[in-house]
C-alpha cells in the first residue's frame, strides 16, 4: 500500500498534517510504515490528482477523505465540513478501511 500526502506549496496545516498521520499509523502499530508527500501548485496537477484541496491524503492514488467539490488548489475541510484536518481517530479508521498495509 503507497500512502501519499498532498499538499500546496504554503498549506499553513502541513506539518501538522504529517504529524496526525504518523500518529494514526503508530496507533495502528504500523511503526515502520512510510508515505511519500507530493507538492501540487498548479491547477493542472490538482485536476490530475483529483486534489479537493490541502492536505489531501491517497492510499494507492485513491483519496481516503473524497468530497465533492471541483478540483482544487484552495484548503480542504474534512468530516463535517468544519475542521482543517482530520483527527488522528479519523485518519485512523479510514487508513484501516483501506487494504491491509
Amino acid at each position: 500500500m503507497r500512502i501519499e500526502v498532498l499538499l500546496t506549496p504554503d498549506c499553513r496545516h502541513a506539518v501538522e498534517a504529517l504529524v496526525r498521520l504518523r500518529s494514526a499509523l503508530e496507533m495502528m502499530g504500523l511503526h515502520d510504515a512510510t508515505f511519500t508527500c507530493r507538492t501540487i501548485s498548479k491547477p493542472s496537477e490538482a485536476i490530475a490528482a483529483d486534489f479537493r484541496g490541502s492536505p489531501g491524503y491517497y492510499v494507492d492514488g485513491r483519496d481516503i477523505f473524497p468530497g465533492d467539490g471541483a478540483p482544487t488548489l484552495g484548503c480542504r475541510t474534512f468530516v463535517d465540513g468544519t475542521l482543517a484536518l482530520p483527527t488522528v481517530g479519523h485518519l485512523r479508521d479510514a487508513l484501516q478501511s483501506c487494504d491491509p498495509l
